[in-house]
C-alpha cells in the first residue's frame, strides 16, 4: 500500500492550528544534526571507546560471514551459526542507536545482546545444549528450565575453559556479566531513574552538570556501553580463536582452515584485543568498573 503524497498534505493542512503557522517537522532534518552533534560528541569525548566498540561489530560482522561460507558443516554447529546472527543484528542495531544519539534505546537492545551472547557461547561449547535448542517445540519452556535465572552460566564458564581462561577469570568474568545485565535491565523495566537519566544525563565533559533534554545524547552510559560489548566481544573472539587451534574442538569450532574469509575476522579480533590491551585501563577510569554508577551496581548485586 502507498499513500500518495498529495493526499498527505491535504491531511496535514487541515489539522488544527489555531491561527498559527506552524511548519511540519522535518525528521529527516533533524536527524541530519543530530548525526552531526552526536559524531562531534564522540570525537571529542568519546573516540576511545567507540573505536573498540566499531572493532568489536567488525569482529562479529566478519565471523558471521565466516561462519555461513563454511561448506560441510555439521547440523550441531548451525544454532552457533544463527545465533551469531542474532548477535550481529543486536550490534548493528546498538550501533545504529548511539549514532543516533538514542542512547536509552541502545542500552535496552544490548540488554538482549547479553542473553544472546551467552546463548552463543552455549551452543558453541554444548552439543546437547545446542540440539535441544535447535529442536524444541517449546521455546518457553525451554528457556525457564535451560537458560532463565542462571540456569545457562555453567555452559558460558564451559566455553571460557575452552578457550584456555582460569577458573578465577571466568568467576570474575560471569560475576562482571551478570552486573551489566542488572544495570542494563533498568532500562527495559520502567522506573523513574531511567526517564530522569533521558530527561537529564549527566554531562561527561562538565562533571556535576546536566544536559536538559537533549535530542540526541551519547553520554557516560552510551561510553561505558561501548566499552563493555568490546570487552565482552573480546573474550568471546579470544576464546573462538583459542578454541579452534587446539585437538577436538566442538563442531561449531571445528574444521578452520586458513582462508580469506578466516583472516577477515582475525584482524579485528588482533586490533580489538591490541586496543584493549593498551588503552582499556584509561577507559575504564572514565567509564567502567571505577564509575560510580558502577560500583553502586556492584554493591546491590553482593547484596542480593
Amino acid at each position: 500500500m502507498k499513500i500518495p503524497k498529495e493526499r498527505l498534505a491535504q491531511i496535514d493542512a487541515s489539522a488544527p492550528t489555531f491561527g498559527y503557522n506552524i511548519k511540519r517537522v522535518s525528521l529527516s532534518a533533524k536527524s541530519r544534526r543530530m548525526s552531526r552533534d552526536i559524531k562531534r560528541q564522540i570525537e571529542e569525548h568519546h573516540q576511545g571507546a567507540f573505536i573498540v566498540f566499531e572493532e568489536a561489530v567488525r569482529f562479529i560482522v566478519a565471523f558471521e560471514d565466516f561462519q555461513f561460507s563454511r561448506k560441510n558443516i555439521s547440523p550441531e554447529a548451525t544454532p552457533f551459526r544463527f545465533m551469531l546472527a542474532r548477535v550481529r543484528a543486536d550490534l548493528i542495531s546498538i550501533r545504529s542507536l548511539l549514532l543516533a544519539g538514542q542512547e536509552s534505546s541502545a542500552l535496552a537492545i544490548a540488554r538482549v545482546f547479553m542473553e544472546d551472547i551467552e546463548l552463543t557461547m552455549a551452543t558453541a561449547v554444548d552439543t546437547e545444549f545446542a540440539i535441544a535448542f535447535m529442536d524444541t517445540d517449546d521455546p518457553d519452556k525451554f528457556w525457564s528450565t535451560r537458560i532463565a535465572y542462571g540456569k545457562i552460566y555453567p555452559c558460558v564458564e564451559r566455553f571460557l575453559h575452552l578457550g584456555g581462561q582460569k577458573q578465577s577469570i571466568s568467576a570474575a568474568y560471569i560475576k562482571q556479566h551478570r552486573t551489566m545485565k542488572s544495570f542494563l535491565s533498568r532500562h527495559v523495566h520502567p522506573s523513574f531513574s531511567s526517564a530522569f537519566n533521558l530527561v537529564a544525563p549527566a554531562a561527561l565533559e562538565a562533571p556535576g552538570m546536566f544536559a536538559f533534554r537533549p535530542a540526541a545524547w551519547f553520554g557516560e552510559n552510551s561510553g561505558r556501553l561501548c566499552l563493555y560489548i568490546a570487552e565482552e566481544t573480546q573474550a568471546f573472539s579470544a576464546t573462538c580463536i583459542n578454541a579452534f587451534i587446539k585437538p577436538n574442538p566442538p563442531p561449531a569450532l571445528a574444521g578452520y582452515e586458513p582462508s580469506k574469509s578466516l583472516a577477515k575476522f582475525m584482524r579485528p579480533a588482533h586490533n580489538l584485543q591490541t586496543l584493549l590491551q593498551k588503552y582499556s585501563s584509561r577507559m575504564h577510569s572514565t567509564y567502567g568498573r571505577k564509575s560510580k554508577a558502577w560500583e553502586e551496581e556492584a554493591d546491590l548485586e553482593s547484596e542480593t
